[in-house]
């Protein structure tokens, strides 16, 4: 498509511009008048058309053809007649324009001599243009064929060595086209036996999978996900069970729990007297973290939590928490500091759960303070906090920033998510397995341990 503006004056001469540069079959897309001081500078309409890539090959060829002066005359005709010609001589019906045009601008060069091969000769030959060649045909002049009555005596003698007659052509595409034809009939044929015989396109069970796949799509499931679960369910299932849509969105659920990867908490699988467990609790936000190192201090007996960068002192919430469940709370400021404490606190052999926020902190601070913390105890853990109502791509930021550190995820706000999926999706592409879920504020009531079930199941 061709797309060009024309300025005039008036719209009647910006219109003639059209019908000249562009051809009568071009399409006015937009109309506008320059006013003010635009109108001023500038003419006062424009008018913005188009054309498509054929009808303005066919418009060319005739421009090459036409003198400045003829085709001033030319484009002044109605546009029905300049359309008429041009198409005219784009089908080549005739070799001429009409005749009132062929006298002023000649016969086009539509008849021009042009010499043609026997046979292929050498390339010095053909380039040097030898007229006395003999393997150069006779001359052949373009214009439209005539019928010419032969007799039976003249046909005799036309030998096989003359050069290749315009019947000798079509009769050639002629018998081109029939063994196409056959050839595609051929092919179709063949197509109705593959039919017949079974080996054709199941329909019913390519809408049960796609309608499997719309829905899980509506749930924002892994694209990934889908497809290498859609290649195991042409695998391992039969034809009538493709065809069965309880079937498939069973195996589909199946699919789903066996990727689901959950893991228990370290303090939970080593014994007492084996060593201090730590747990660091790591976000960003606000992400419901503290509340959940209250719970799982209130959990496990004789537990301490080292808030590290978190809220003020004497906070009530917290303070009345502790007091209630007999929970052991520090805050400290520096990692030198937390070190210490951990030291402290493990010797008495407690559980020490540290709530790290990584407000404003570059990341290379908070892998050295676990690193280090690492490199002090024997058995440490990371679990990385994130909320169910934050936003899909916040919370995939976050994992994506912190996924070499952590071992495993805790969803706060469970009860509250925005998307499922989502949370399916994080730990499936990160491979970080599902350690706990918030399910509200109640310490310590509001936390499970998070399991495929319970994330299936919403």
């Amino acid at each position: 498509m061709y797309v060009k503006k024309f300025e005039a004056d008036t719209l009647d001469e910006a219109l003639k511009s059209v019908k000249k540069e562009l051809g009568p079959d071009a399409i006015i897309l937009k109309t506008a008048s320059n006013k003010g001081l635009k109108g001023a500078l500038r003419k006062k309409v424009m008018v913005t058309a188009a054309i498509s890539e054929r009808n303005y090959g066919k418009k060319s060829k005739v421009d090459q053809i036409l003198t400045d002066d003829v085709k001033e005359k030319f484009y002044k005709n109605p546009s029905s007649e300049v359309s008429r010609v041009i198409e005219s001589y784009d089908n080549k019906e005739n070799q001429k324009i009409e005749a009132s045009y062929v006298n002023q601008y000649g016969d086009l060069a539509l008849n021009k001599v042009v010499r043609t091969l026997k046979e292929r000769p050498d390339l010095d030959s053909f380039l040097s243009g030898n007229e006395n060649d003999n393997k150069f045909a006779h001359e052949v002049s373009l214009e439209p064929r005539k019928e010419k009555n032969v007799s039976e005596s003249e046909k005799k003698e036309i030998q096989p060595s003359q050069s290749v007659t315009w019947e000798d052509s079509e009769n050639d595409l002629t018998e081109e086209i029939v063994r196409q034809g056959e050839r595609i009939y051929s092919l179709e044929k063949k197509l109705q036996q593959l039919k017949s015989s079974g080996i054709e396109t199941r329909e019913n069970e390519l809408k049960t999978l796609c309608d499997l796949r719309i829905t899980l799509k509506t749930l924002q499931i892994n694209e990934k996900f889908i497809q290498k679960m859609l290649k195991r369910a042409h695998f391992e299932l039969n034809d009538e069970e493709i065809k069965d849509e309880d079937v498939c969105y069973d195996f589909s659920l199946r699919e789903m729990a066996e990727n689901i990867k959950i893991q228990l908490p370290r303090f939970s699988t080593v014994e007492e007297g084996k060593g201090v467990v730590v747990t660091i609790l790591l976000s960003e936000t606000c992400s419901g973290q503290t509340s959940v190192g209250m719970k799982l201090a209130a959990m496990k007996t004789n537990s301490v939590v080292i808030k590290y960068g978190g809220k003020p002192k004497n906070y009530p919430e917290e303070n009345v928490s502790a007091t209630f469940f007999g929970i052991t709370v520090v805050e400290v400021y520096s990692v030198s500091e937390l070190i210490s404490q951990i030291r402290t606190q493990g010797e008495s052999g407690k559980s020490i759960f540290v709530d790290y926020k990584n407000f404003g902190k570059e990341l290379d601070e908070t892998k050295t303070m676990v690193e280090g913390i690492k490199r002090a105890f024997p058995h440490v853990e990371t679990l990385l906090c994130l909320s169910g109502i934050h936003s899909d791509v916040y919370n995939r930021k976050v994992v994506a920033k912190y996924k070499a550190l952590v071992n495993g995820l805790v969803i706060s706000h469970f009860d509250l998510c925005l998307s499922y999926g989502e949370v399916f999706n994080i730990q499936y592409e990160y491979e970080i397995p599902l350690v706990f879920f918030g399910t509200g504020p109640v310490i310590p009531d509001d936390l499970e341990a998070a399991s495929g079930e319970r994330l299936l199941s919403r």
